[in-house]
């Protein structure tokens, strides 16, 4: 049984009337940052102290989509800041990771999905 944000998230992603495969995809996507609390920004992540890894390819499209869906502004703005890469660059990285990982889908309808997580989901 799901719990009753993982309920109104499910029902939230399926109002959409898309792909059920890649809806329940994306649900995972954004249920997985309800319980984790790792960093979910950039390609890299520390796993120990002293040692840096590239993320695997499934955290690498959720991180992509998750960040540019709830953070765009905020990834932009430290661009600019910063130099640091824009969420136009984060969402060619994302597509290109779901493609890889077997779901095209989400890849050819990005800027729907990103769009209609902004309109819903508010934090």
């Amino acid at each position: 049984m799901l719990e009753p944000t993982e309920d109104w998230l499910m029902s939230i992603l399926y109002q959409a009337n898309r792909n059920d495969t890649d809806t329940y995809r994306l649900f995972l996507t954004m249920r997985r940052y309800i319980y984790d609390t790792r960093d979910f920004v950039g390609m890299i992540e520390q796993i120990t102290p002293t040692d840096i890894r590239f993320k695997p390819t499934t955290d690498l499209a959720d991180d992509c989509f998750f960040s540019v869906s709830m953070f765009a502004k905020h990834i932009d703005r430290r661009a600019v800041r910063r130099g640091s890469p824009s969420s136009g660059f984060y969402s060619k990285v994302g597509r290109n990771a779901f493609v890889q990982i077997g779901y095209p889908g989400i890849a050819k309808n990005w800027r729907f999905w990103v769009s209609y997580i902004q309109e819903r989901i508010c934090i």
